[in-house]
């Protein structure tokens, strides 16, 4: 069973480096935003109230990720990150991984069984 993500999820992308993949402290400044939605259909609703309501117009690129986990002990280490996934962090500044696939979330968990990933965000 698949967990029903709380969406739209506004998250932003960290870049962190190998050696210091424990907290938002260590990044490298960069910030992407990302929104998550379940359906194609959302982003062209967010997309019409952005530029009907604020007069702003948006471009919006597709991103790779299929699927978004947060990580339950915001203090723990995380390990380097393959494929196509990234730490990012949630506009109550928790941490997450996003994932390019189901696939991806499954392998770390079994790579990583320390590492104690949430399917839903914590309240």
């Amino acid at each position: 069973m698949q967990a029903v993500m709380p969406w739209p999820v506004i998250a932003f992308a960290h870049h962190f480096s190998a050696s210091s993949a424990a907290g938002p402290a260590t990044t490298s400044g960069r910030r992407e935003p990302i929104v998550g939605v379940v359906g194609a259909l959302q982003f062209d609703v967010i997309a019409s109230r952005l530029r009907t309501e604020y007069g702003v117009e948006v471009q919006i690129d597709a991103a790779s990720y299929a699927a978004a986990r947060w990580v339950a002990d915001p203090a723990q280490a995380l390990p380097s990150l393959g494929g196509g996934a990234a730490v990012a962090v949630d506009r109550s500044d928790r941490r997450l991984i996003l994932f390019a696939s189901e696939w991806e979330v499954q392998y770390f968990e079994r790579q990583h069984p320390d590492v104690k990933l949430l399917a839903e965000s914590p309240v």
